[in-house]
C-alpha cells in the first residue's frame, strides 16, 4: 500500500502546481526583495496602500542596483528546491532527491559535462553559420535595458531557474511517476520507462507550440528535444547531465551568440548579429531548434550522452528503479525480513 494519491491525480496536481508555480515562485522571490528594501528603508512601507506608487518605488531602486535582478533570480532558484521539498513530502511521500537531484561526486561530473555539452553545441552551430556566412557579427556587448554585467548576470540565474524547474517538471516528476503507474504486470518496467519518456518528450514539445514564430518542424524538433534532455536521465537516473545542457544551450544561444531561443530574442548578448541563411537551415526567428543544424546537434548530443554514460559507468542501461516507488521496495523488504 503506497498511502499515496494515484498516479494520474498526481500528476494532474503536479501539472497545475508547476503552470501557476513558476510564476508564484518569482513573485515570492520579488516580494522577498521588497520587503528587504523596506526594511533597509529604501522603500516606505506607507506605499503598500498605493500599487502604482509602490511599483514605480520598486522599478526606481532596481534601475539604482542592476544587481538586484540577478539576486531576484537567485532567491527564485532557493524557492524552487524549497517547493521541490515539499511537493515530494507532501504530494509524492517521497525524497526530493528521487526527482534525479542525489548530489554525489558523479552528480556534479555529469552537471559539468553537460554544461560544457550544450555550450559546445551551440558554439558548434554558431561556428557552422558564420563560416557559411549565414550570420554577421554586428557588434558586441549589446545590452538594451541594463549594465551588461548586471543583464548577463540575471540572463544567467533566469536559465539556470529554468533549466531546474523544466527539467525537475518534465522529465524528474513526469518520467518518474507516469512510469510507477503504468508498471503492470502486462506492460513491464522497460516498456513503462519508455513510454513515459516518449509522452513527457511529447508534452514537452507541445509546450513549446504557442512560441512566436513556431513551425511545424520547430515543434517536432522540440520533442527530440525533449527526447535529447531526457536521455541522460534514463541512463543515470539522475537530472545534472539534462540541467547542464538546459541552461547552457539556452544561455549561449541567446546571451553569447544572440540567436533567438525557441522564438524570444533576447535583449543582452556578448554578440549582436544578423541572420541571413536559409530558414531551413538555421530556424530563421524561432533559431536554431526550428532548423535542420539543430537537429543534426541534437542527433550529435544524444550519441554524445550516450557514449558518456558508457565511458563513465561501463554501460548504456535504462535506470528501471525510475519505475517502482521506493516506499513499496521498502515495504516488501520488511515484510520478508518479518516472515
Amino acid at each position: 500500500l503506497e498511502r499515496r494519491l494515484r498516479a494520474p491525480y498526481r500528476l494532474l496536481i503536479q501539472l497545475s502546481a508547476g503552470f501557476f508555480g513558476f510564476s508564484f515562485l518569482n513573485r515570492l522571490a520579488l516580494f522577498v526583495i521588497i520587503f528587504a528594501l523596506m526594511l533597509a528603508r529604501q522603500i516606505p512601507f506607507s506605499l503598500l496602500n498605493n500599487g502604482t506608487a509602490l511599483n514605480e518605488a520598486v522599478q526606481s531602486v532596481f534601475d539604482q542596483y542592476p544587481i538586484l535582478y540577478s539576486l531576484r533570480s537567485l532567491l527564485a532558484i532557493l524557492c524552487l528546491f524549497l517547493f521541490i521539498v515539499l511537493l515530494a513530502r507532501i504530494l509524492d511521500r517521497r525524497s526530493w532527491k528521487d526527482y534525479g537531484f542525489h548530489f554525489r561526486l558523479a552528480w556534479w561530473r555529469d552537471l559539468v559535462f553537460g554544461l560544457a555539452l550544450g555550450g559546445g553545441l551551440m558554439g558548434l552551430i554558431f561556428a557552422v553559420q558564420y563560416a557559411l556566412g549565414w550570420v554577421k557579427i554586428t557588434g558586441r556587448l549589446f545590452s538594451s535595458e541594463m549594465p551588461f554585467y548586471a543583464g548577463i548576470l540575471t540572463a544567467l540565474f533566469h536559465y539556470i531557474l529554468i533549466g531546474i524547474f523544466e527539467e525537475w517538471f518534465a522529465r524528474g516528476y513526469q518520467i518518474r511517476n507516469i512510469a510507477e503507474g503504468l508498471n503492470l504486470p502486462r506492460i513491464g518496467p522497460k516498456a513503462a520507462l519508455l513510454i513515459a519518456y516518449l509522452l513527457t518528450s511529447v508534452g514537452f514539445g507541445l509546450f513549446h507550440a504557442g512560441n512566436s514564430n513556431a513551425t511545424i518542424f520547430s515543434i517536432v524538433n522540440l520533442v527530440l528535444f525533449g527526447l535529447m534532455l531526457g536521455l541522460g536521465f534514463l541512463l543515470t537516473g539522475d537530472l545534472a547531465i539534462p540541467i547542464g545542457l538546459h541552461i547552457t544551450w539556452n544561455f549561449f544561444q541567446g546571451n553569447i551568440f544572440g540567436l533567438p531561443v525557441s522564438g524570444a530574442a533576447s535583449n543582452i548578448s556578448l554578440l549582436s548579429i544578423r541572420q541571413a541563411g536559409e530558414n531551413i537551415w538555421t530556424g530563421g526567428a524561432f533559431g536554431p531548434e526550428g532548423g535542420l543544424l539543430g537537429l543534426l546537434a541534437i542527433s550529435l548530443a544524444m550519441l554524445l550522452i550516450y557514449a558518456w554514460c558508457r565511458w563513465t559507468r561501463g554501460k548504456g542501461s535504462l535506470h528501471l528503479a525510475h519505475t517502482t516507488y521506493p516506499q513499496m521496495d521498502m515495504i516488501s523488504s520488511v515484510t520478508a525480513s518479518g516472515s
